[in-house]
């Protein structure tokens, strides 16, 4: 599936993807949030317009379970990858 998200580049070189809860069905937080983990099966690498947005040249989002924050509006990650400044 594919969700809206925003994108910010943290200072310990991750990058923090900001989940809005309103845009989510249920059936998509119970399968991909609804366990406190977010499980990214494969790789994904970030679009070169999102790169540009960010200010850097590449970003692969490794797969493997991501800890689920969250506060009221949000379900927030943070992924780690390999980065190339």
């Amino acid at each position: 599936p594919s969700f809206n998200a925003f994108f910010r580049l943290l200072p310990n070189r991750r990058v923090r993807i900001y989940f809005l809860k309103r845009d989510l069905p249920p059936a998509v937080v119970r399968n991909y949030f609804g366990n406190g983990q977010f499980v990214m099966p494969s790789p994904f690498e970030l679009p070169a317009d999102l790169l540009k947005m960010l200010g850097i040249d590449y970003y692969n989002i490794l797969s493997g379970d991501y800890l689920v924050q969250e506060d009221h509006e949000y379900y927030i990650l943070d992924v780690w990858t390999t980065l190339v400044w």
